[in-house]
């Protein structure tokens, strides 16, 4: 079907100036609409370089943003992208473990003091508690490995969602996305129990480990 429709406007290869192609998600569920981090597209065509004053343009709507997990399976072998966010997201959890096992130890560098400074300040305008707890200088550490393992895995996700019609004939595909969704839904109410029964006989370095 694309060769047909690229074979029918091959003879205005040097007549249209400006495409604008618009699709449904298959893979990653978003509001709205999303743009493309790229500078150009590989097509039959040639290389098609995108508009990025359009694009420019665009973004300053309030139902338009840029999502790359959202085109990144497109560009890029899924197989690939699922290893590599799998093997980012088990050194988070190992950096996770070794931080909560050794945070007392932890240098009092002047960033990790500055930034437990604006974590202080941040909770203070949602809470007004006459003290906070922010002197122990792991927090933001955390809190940067807990930004990088959900932004890795919001990649990983769209990938992993791509890759699943690969896996099983299509006649047991509807069967095996009940599955996974129904498995997805059990570990949502178990892993919490499980995780919080861990947390408080074996402590957090194990459960970081567990995760890795």
């Amino acid at each position: 079907v694309e060769a047909s429709a690229y074979a029918r406007i091959a003879p205005l290869r040097g007549t249209v100036q400006r495409v604008v192609l618009l699709g449904p998600s298959h893979r990653v569920g978003f509001r709205g609409l999303a743009l493309p981090d790229a500078d150009s597209f590989r097509t039959p065509l040639g290389v098609v370089p995108v508009d990025r004053r359009s694009v420019a343009a665009l973004r300053a709507l309030p139902q338009v943003s840029v999502l790359p997990a959202a085109h990144l399976a497109d560009r890029f072998r899924r197989k690939s992208i699922i290893l590599w966010t799998q093997a980012v997201s088990a050194l988070c959890s190992i950096s996770l473990a070794l931080i909560s096992w050794k945070h007392l130890d932890l240098p009092r560098l002047a960033i990790l003091l500055r930034a437990n400074g604006f974590l202080r300040a941040i909770a203070t305008v949602f809470e007004r508690h006459p003290t906070f707890h922010f002197d122990d200088l792991s927090l933001p550490l955390i809190y940067l490995l807990l930004l990088i393992s959900a932004s890795i895995r919001t990649f990983g996700w769209a990938a992993r969602a791509s890759f699943l019609p690969t896996l099983v004939p299509r006649e047991k595909f509807a069967n095996a996305v009940t599955w996974n969704s129904s498995i997805f839904q059990i570990s949502c109410v178990l892993g919490p129990a499980i995780g919080g029964f861990l947390i408080a006989h074996m402590g957090f370095p194990f459960v970081y480990s567990l995760d890795a």
